[in-house]
């Protein structure tokens, strides 16, 4: 079985012999959004491993990893790093997610 997790309407196709490795915009859902994109306006492959990270916290724990009352304080919890886990939150997935959500600036 496969699963695919995706989102069209954020995506950007970048050709195989491009030199730019990294996507210079900033779209989609506030609690997924990478510290890099928010620092560096630009968007990665460790950009997508921490949506999948949040993803999966949100699968476990049934709410996304940053939340706050607005946009901007959301984001100001993505660079801080600032979120917790529920207590129940199974063990082996709270490795997953910490492994996944990393600030490479901190």
């Amino acid at each position: 079985m496969h699963i695919q997790i995706t989102d069209f309407g954020t995506a950007k196709i970048l050709s195989a012999d491009s030199k730019q490795a990294r996507a210079n915009s900033f779209v989609g859902t506030a609690q997924y959004v990478s510290p890099e994109l928010l620092t560096e306006k630009s968007a990665c492959k460790s950009s997508d491993l921490w949506a999948l990270g949040c993803i999966v916290y949100q699968l476990v724990a049934g709410l996304p990893p940053f939340r706050a009352g607005n946009e901007y304080l959301i984001f100001q919890k993505i660079i801080k790093l600032e979120y917790e886990f529920p207590e129940k939150f199974f063990p082996k997935a709270k490795d997953l997610v910490e492994k996944l959500l990393v600030n490479k600036q901190m």
